[in-house]
């Protein structure tokens, strides 16, 4: 699962370079704020799965 959750990642931060292109000439602004709101989900999905597995690990190490 871990492989595939960085992949998935891979391929949206693929996908968000070649977006913005596009949306600069539009709206500079609404680019912007597209790329902090792509940044924050990755960020976050990252977080909750290291969280995730550690909680993982420390049931592991209990003998759970």
């Amino acid at each position: 699962p871990s492989s595939r959750h960085v992949n998935k990642l891979s391929n949206e931060n693929t996908k968000s370079e070649a977006e913005p292109n596009i949306q600069r000439r539009t709206s500079p602004r609404l680019a912007q704020k597209k790329n902090t709101q792509i940044i924050v989900e990755v960020t976050r999905d990252i977080w909750f799965g290291q969280a995730s597995v550690q909680a993982l690990q420390r049931l592991n190490s209990t003998g759970i």
